[in-house]
């Protein structure tokens, strides 16, 4: 669904018409960490949110389901296209740089940051954070792999951790984290 406002429908997680992976996941509790306590309020009521999960904007398939997304954010422009400077990844043969067991495909997001589908992380220097990893876990999040392996995750710089719900863009040089992330995200396209 792209941008999403409803953070409590669990159809756009699970109905085939709004999530390509809605068939083959029909439990919508796949999509949220038991350990996220954050809520949405609609009017009176409060709801528990059906989403903790992002997904590598590197990984998966344009509408068309054939051709690899752009990952628009790798640039750090959200001017990225498909295989252009940095590695998109339509299906498993295409994960050849790195390897399914070093890329990662899922990723815990913090409840503040959670906003689209996929998880946005600039390969560019220096560092910088759009999207913002869960923290959770003891400052640790949970990251699958391509191989079908996953992991908690111990977050080590401090500047990743979200503080008073602040998930704006922000330059963090050197940051460790990032540094993680960006080694396995994708790799730069090699021309002959």
């Amino acid at each position: 669904m792209g941008n999403s406002t409803d953070s409590t429908n669990v159809l756009y997680l699970v109905d085939g018409r709004f999530a390509k992976l809605g068939p083959n996941s029909r439990d919508a509790s796949l999509y949220r960490c038991p350990a996220d306590p954050s809520t949405v309020r609609f009017g009176t009521n409060t709801y528990s949110r059906v989403r903790t999960y992002a997904m590598n904007q590197a990984v998966g398939t344009k509408t068309d389901g054939v051709s690899p997304v752009d990952g628009p954010w790798l640039d750090g422009n959200h001017s990225h296209t498909a295989n252009r400077t940095w590695y998109t990844y339509a299906k498993l043969s295409d994960v050849v740089r790195p390897g399914p067991s070093q890329l990662w495909t899922l990723i815990d997001e913090d409840e503040f940051s959670i906003n689209d589908g996929s998880f946005a992380v600039v390969m560019t220097q220096p560092t910088q954070m759009i999207d913002w990893p869960g923290t959770r876990h003891d400052v640790s999040g949970v990251v699958a792999f391509g191989d079908g392996h996953a992991e908690i995750h111990r977050w080590k710089d401090s500047r990743t951790v979200v503080k008073n719900g602040n998930v704006t863009r922000s330059s963090q040089p050197n940051d460790e984290d990032i540094l993680w992330l960006q080694e396995r995200t994708t790799s730069l396209v090699i021309r002959n």
